[in-house]
C-alpha cells in the first residue's frame, strides 16, 4: 500500500514538473519526508515563474487497484494537491473520506466543468 502512495504522489509530482520549465533559474523544488509513530507525511512541492505545485499527506492512505479513488484515510490523515490556484484536499472525519475541490473563487462541487477538470 505504501508503494501504491509513493507511486501515485510520484505521478503526480511528475505531471507537475512537465508544466516547469527546466532552464529556469528561478525554479525551487523542496521534498520533505518525515516519520513519527508509524505514520507517515511528506511535503513535496515545485515554484517557479509560470507554476506553484504543492503535494502532501500524512497518515495511511489506501487507494482502489486503479489508484484513481481514495478508499481510505487513517484518523488524523490527510491528502493535499495544490496546482496554481486549484486544490485538492482530503482527509478522514469520522464515517469516512471527505473530499474537497476549490480553487482561487470558492469550493468546486465534484460534479461541475471545473471539479471535474481537477479530478481529472
Amino acid at each position: 500500500m505504501k508503494k501504491e502512495l509513493t507511486y501515485t504522489l510520484l505521478v503526480l509530482f511528475v505531471i507537475g514538473l512537465i508544466g516547469c520549465d527546466p532552464g529556469n533559474k528561478n525554479s525551487l523544488t523542496v521534498i520533505t519526508t518525515k516519520r513519527t509513530f508509524g505514520e507517515s507525511y511528506k511535503s513535496s512541492s515545485i515554484e517557479n515563474d509560470s507554476i506553484t505545485l504543492k503535494m502532501e499527506y500524512s497518515g495511511h492512505i489506501v487507494f482502489d487497484k486503479f489508484r484513481t479513488k481514495i478508499k481510505s484515510i487513517s484518523p488524523g490523515g490527510y491528502i493535499s494537491y495544490k496546482k496554481n490556484e486549484k486544490r485538492l484536499f482530503a482527509e478522514y472525519r469520522g464515517r469516512g473520506v471527505d473530499i474537497e475541490l476549490s480553487d482561487d473563487k470558492g469550493v468546486l462541487g465534484p460534479n461541475t466543468p471545473e471539479g471535474k477538470k481537477l479530478i481529472a
